[in-house]
This record gives C-alpha cells, structure tokens and sequence, in this order.
C-alpha cells in the first residue's frame, strides 16, 4: 500500500535550505494571505499511540510535544536567546554567536534572527490523528466480501468508511499508524495554541495536560523495577544492613537484630555495608519527601523500585493501581506528573536512532542521535559509529480541542 497523499509542508525551500535558514533575518518572511481571500485550511498528520489515543478519547489529552523542524535549534540549544512567537504559528529564535555554528549559519552570525513556521500549523488547524489498524475475521458482515474488518488497535473500535464497516484490504495483519489513509482518521482536533520552549520548561499543568499520571508512570517503569533484588532488612540501633552472609559474617549476633521484613521508613534504605537495596515501604512524609527535587531519568531497577514505592504503585501507602489520584497528598499530582513525563519522554529520545545517509547510491546509517531529558550536550560511540546527544533541547508544544471524532475540516 502507498503512503498517504496529503503530506506536511516540507520544512526545506527551493534552495534545499532548511524553512529556518531561509528565513528573513527580523520577523517573518511569508506575508498573510488578503483577508478577502478565503484560505483553506488543511489537516496536518500527526501520529499518535495507542495510549495517546485512549488518554485522547477519554478528555485526559490536550497537548502533545514533537521535536519535528528544530534540527537546526536543536544543534546547540543553549546558544538561542529571545525566543518569541512573531505571527501565529510562527517563532523567532536570536543566536548568541556562541557554541557549536550550525550549518548555513555564518561564524560571526552573533545576533542573527531565524523564523520558523511550525510544521503542525497554527491556532484554527487540524489535526488528522494517525493510529495503529489490524485485521479482525468475520463471517456475518457483507460488507467485508473477504472476510476481514478493519479494526483500531488502541481501543478495538471497527472502522467506518462512508457509514458502514471498513473492509481490511491490506496484506500484513496489523498496519503502522505511517500508513494509515485519510479516509479511516476519526480524530480531527483542532489547534489551540502553538509555543516554542525547552523539553525540561514543561510545567505540572502542562504534564497533566499530556495525559502523564501516576498509573502510566507505574506502568512505564514496572518491568525495569522488576529486576530489582531488595533485601530483607534488618536493624539495631538506627543501622540497617541485609541479610547477605558477608554482613552476617560481620555482625556476629545477626540472629537477634530485629527486622527481616519491611520496615515503614521515611526515605529510601540500602545496606550500611554492602551498600545493596533493602526491603521497605515509606510514610506518608516520606513518599512526600521523595517529590521535592527536580524530574530526574530512572536509569537502574533500584531506582525504579524506590519510585514505586514512592507512588504507592505496589498498594502501599497512597496509590493504587486503579485510582489515578493521590489521596493523602493532592497537592502531588502535578509533581508525579511531571517525572512521568520525563521517563515518557526519554523511553522515546534518550536511545540512540540512526542517521541514514547515502554512500555510493546505496542508504547507511552514518551516525546515531538522541535527544534526552537531561541538560547534556556531548558525542559519544555507538556501534563504532559516532552518537550525538541534545538533551533538554527545543520543541513544539502544541495545545489542541476535539469538539467531536467526526469533525472534520
């Protein structure tokens, strides 16, 4: 099957510059269509998962963040100063002549101004959701004559095409959200407001309005905290240690050291002498306590197991699984919604994607690139070939309503 026709405005000009690099030095360079002339809007395509598509439909979406367009931002993020919306849709970035130069950029460039339009359209667009499809067997349809209805993944809904159930006419089983057709998009939200900001500006609201809660944070950290071993605890005069056979070699009365099962704690415990995770559960106070830093990335199972202690997501003290809200501590959700919103982000920007270019006619993948949570810019090694990280780099964030799913533009 081919790709969808109706494509997104290509960031590149006629010269083969980027819609940046081409841009006039103050303020924007398209001039506004007469107001006589009545401009027809069309839908941008934008993929969704399948989670994005049930936090969607369930009123807990609003806003989605993509990094698409800001290659050239994005090379060196700290180097742009001034960043202001010049015309709707449209913003403006000042370089500080510092830093990694850009490519098409001058060395002495220091003050230039590039405008940008965001690919993802201004306030008054649409949006055509793109999603996940598969096949599912019938034999009491006639409208499918093979047997085969089309189906949403995210939530097994049939698809409709002019009214009726559409028939599934592809050869694989399952189809890519890349290759969904206009006709079978039934999410059309309409743009409300386009900004430009840093991954790491995300506020608590903003992180809630992602769809971001304690339930999906739970959920994206599960099987990484499942490798975690925490050990039996064990105390005696405000000293903890495991119940490994070095520290009870060490502390010959082990047997008589009260403990071995999980202890309420108000902060996370590890061995005093072999430093290994230990078993506990936390207080109120203290799942609070492990809330007031910054949003950090959960790299080990250790971590992972700590913060779902800190949320209660094993039962215990103030969440569970089914109730997506705090109820000794309200006043932590946006914060719990922010972490997730880190781990969210970086289980799909931290590792490592390939850079394809072509050598001899033939397409290789050149170099690899990331772009992380974390405020780091350096180049690493990945696969013998060299990796660029961007982290707490520039993106689009873009607030949207669904009046209706048949609303259409």
């Amino acid at each position: 099957m081919g790709r969808d026709s109706s494509k997104v405005r290509s960031d590149e000009g006629p010269s083969g510059r980027s819609d940046a690099a081409s841009q006039a030095e103050h303020g924007c360079s398209h001039n506004p269509a007469p107001q006589a002339v009545d401009q027809v809007r069309r839908a941008r395509p934008i993929i969704f998962s399948g989670a994005s598509i049930r936090a969607l439909l369930a009123g807990r979406k609003t806003q989605t963040r993509r990094l698409r367009g800001l290659k050239l931002f994005n090379v060196d993020p700290g180097a742009w100063y001034d960043v202001h919306e010049v015309c709707p849709g449209s913003w403006q970035f000042r370089w500080n002549g510092t830093g990694q130069v850009p490519e098409g950029l001058p060395v002495n460039g220091k003050g230039l101004a590039l405008a940008i339009r965001c690919p993802y359209g201004k306030p008054g667009d649409r949006l055509r959701v793109k999603e996940a499809m598969h096949q599912e067997f019938t034999t009491s349809d006639k409208d499918t004559p093979n047997g085969c209805l089309a189906i949403y993944s995210a939530d097994d809904e049939v698809v409709m095409r002019d009214g009726k159930p559409a028939e599934y006419e592809w050869e694989r089983t399952s189809l890519s959200p890349i290759c969904m057709p206009r006709w079978a998009s039934r999410l059309w939200p309409e743009v409300t407001e386009v900004r430009v900001q840093r991954v790491q500006d995300i506020s608590e609201d903003d992180a809630i309005a992602e769809g971001c809660n304690a339930p999906l944070l739970a959920k994206l950290i599960k099987s990484l905290a499942a490798k975690a071993d925490p050990l039996p605890m064990y105390c005696d005069d405000g000293c903890s240690w495991c119940g490994c056979w070095q520290c009870a070699k060490k502390h010959k009365e082990f047997e008589n050291i009260d403990g071995g099962w999980p202890s309420e704690e108000d902060g996370p415990r590890w061995c005093e002498d072999c430093g290994k995770l230990l078993d506990f559960t936390l207080t109120d106070e203290g799942c609070q306590a492990e809330w007031e830093t910054e949003p950090l990335p959960i790299r080990t199972p250790d971590e992972a197991w700590v913060m779902r202690r800190a949320i209660g997501a094993d039962g215990y003290p103030m969440l569970g699984e089914s109730s997506g809200d705090f109820t000794s501590f309200p006043g932590l959700k946006g914060k719990v919604a922010r972490q997730c919103y880190c781990t969210l982000w970086d289980s799909h920007h931290a590792k490592p994607k390939p850079v394809y270019g072509r050598v001899n006619g033939k397409r290789v993948i050149q170099s690899y690139v990331s772009y992380p949570w974390e405020d780091i810019h350096e180049e690493r090694e990945h696969r013998g070939l060299p990796w660029r990280v961007f982290g707490n780099c520039w993106i689009w964030a873009i607030t949207y309503k669904l009046d209706s799913k048949e609303a259409r533009p």
